[in-house]
């Protein structure tokens, strides 16, 4: 096993600039998700790990060794796409084998590989299966066996779940998650998908337009988002966020937003009067009481799921989520007033995106 250290890097297409000065840090044995919106440059990161990607400047080193410039197939490193890439014609004993019989490894290691990385994914009754004759689940597993034979320092991820339905996703991800805790391989996983990347991963990094914006655990990301991008980004729904400015005339100073409607600030804070900030509630953290209190907004969609209920209400120019476990007796058009949980409210400079609280 070995960690990965990105210093410096940066990636660029002519005059198209992918990745910029991209510095992170992968401990050893360490979960790592690599999330954001499409054009992010997280894919073009995770194929410069693996040496897909020539970088425009800086380093990688894996496992304390500058493999920078050295071909794929000498960074010890496996890669599981998001195509599954079997060979159709190969069963499934032979797909994961593959490469060790490139490598001329002795029938014996290959056999013992095989059936350990088999017994590990529960392909064992499947080994002399067509890729043909598997659901999607099932081939995916094979991908991840293909990479688990080779024993590599690193695996990386590129959206290898994004083929399957909503149910094998889940599944998989579970599947993944137990991989990673037996094997304790250094993981790097690529995904748009915010859930997949909170749900698998120790670390998180979060990348927009070529940088990083932030990187920490999961719940982290969650609670203390550095900027109004990750804050949407990170949660679903995503977090609520309102353009407001900082009232500090007499009593409590407040945020007022451009419908004139004031909405309290948490305790502690010292803004100056007049500053332009992002007043961000996540779903969860908005109360609801009659509309003569709190913010005044009109119930537009009322979405039962069971075990919780989310409401989409009109508010200050826009739309407002809420999401609450009370099973709530409101009805479209009716009005409604919502109270922000101040121990759970996010402000942002509006200047510098950058965290206030």
């Amino acid at each position: 096993m070995a960690g990965i250290e990105i210093d410096r890097v940066s990636k660029a297409y002519d005059k198209v600039r992918v990745l910029r000065d991209v510095s992170v840090s992968i401990p050893d044995g360490t979960f790592v998700a690599l999330v954001g919106p499409s054009g992010c440059g997280k894919t073009t990161l995770l194929r410069s790990i693996c040496g897909l990607e020539e970088i425009s400047d800086g380093e990688i080193y894996i496992g304390g060794r500058q493999v920078t410039d050295l071909p794929p197939k000498d960074r010890d490193i496996a890669m599981v796409f998001q195509s599954y890439a079997l060979y159709p014609h190969f069963d499934v004993q032979d797909n994961m084998s593959f490469s060790m019989k490139l490598a001329k490894a002795p029938l014996t290691a290959i056999a013992a590989k095989v059936k350990h990385a088999g017994a590990i994914l529960g392909l064992l009754p499947l080994l002399d299966r067509l890729p043909r004759q598997l659901s999607g689940g099932q081939r995916q597993r094979v991908a991840m066996g293909r990479a688990i034979v080779r024993s590599p320092k690193v695996f990386l991820f590129d959206e290898p779940l994004s083929n399957l339905d909503a149910k094998l996703r889940v599944q998989m991800r579970k599947e993944i998650k137990q991989l990673h805790q037996r094997l304790r391989v250094t993981s790097v996983f690529v995904t748009h998908d915010q859930i997949e990347a909170m749900t698998l991963a120790d670390q998180v990094i979060v990348m927009n337009a070529g940088v990083v914006e932030q990187i920490g655990a999961p719940l982290e990301l969650y609670d203390r988002p550095v900027s109004p991008f990750v804050a949407g980004f990170i949660g679903s729904p995503a977090m609520n966020i309102l353009d407001a400015t900082v009232s500090a005339g007499d009593g409590p100073p407040q945020a007022v937003l451009a419908t004139g409607d004031r909405l309290p600030l948490p305790e502690g804070i010292e803004v100056a009067d007049g500053t332009a900030i992002h007043y961000g509630v996540r779903p969860e953290h908005f109360g609801t009481g009659p509309a003569d209190g709190g913010l005044r907004a009109e119930v537009e969609v009322v979405e039962p799921t069971g075990f919780e209920t989310f409401l989409y209400c009109a508010a200050a120019g826009g739309e407002i989520c809420v999401r609450s476990t009370d099973r709530l007796a409101f009805a479209p058009g009716d009005p409604v007033g919502l109270r922000p949980d101040l121990a759970h409210v996010h402000l942002f400079d509006a200047g510098t995106s950058r965290r206030l609280n």
